[in-house]
């Protein structure tokens, strides 16, 4: 049996690429379970509504050591100004999680509305 959810259920994902070479796994753990925490309370979400991956970069040109994407459907950002303001508290909570491991790398995170529908244990 299908499980069909609409677009606002387990939502958003987050996706987080990065180069193996200057983060050890151990970070990157802490980071992806900062992030979804951060997200779920920026977003106002429960915890479990979110998701987050993270991939190690086997080849890159030109990117930033840490790409940060937030992806959601865009009843989570109804107008600009919200997603203003989610971006503004993720960068507060992506600095406040640099500071606490003294990382000086530069991050970049993206916030991407994605229409989509999807279907679940399948």
């Amino acid at each position: 049996m299908i499980k069909w959810r609409n677009t606002y259920t387990h939502m958003p994902v987050i996706k987080i690429d990065y180069a193996g070479e200057k983060f050890s796994d151990d970070t990157i753990r802490e980071l992806c379970e900062y992030t979804r925490t951060a997200t779920s309370e920026t977003m106002n979400l429960p915890l479990e509504d979110v998701t987050v991956n993270a991939n190690k970069n086997q080849i890159t040109a030109g990117a930033y050591p840490i790409e940060i994407y937030i992806q959601a459907s865009p009843r989570h950002f109804p107008d600009e100004l919200i997603m203003e303001k989610i971006l503004d508290g993720m960068k507060e909570k992506i600095a406040a999680f640099k500071s606490l491991h003294n990382i000086q790398t530069p991050f970049n995170i993206a916030i991407i509305k994605m229409d989509w529908k999807f279907a679940i244990e399948i």
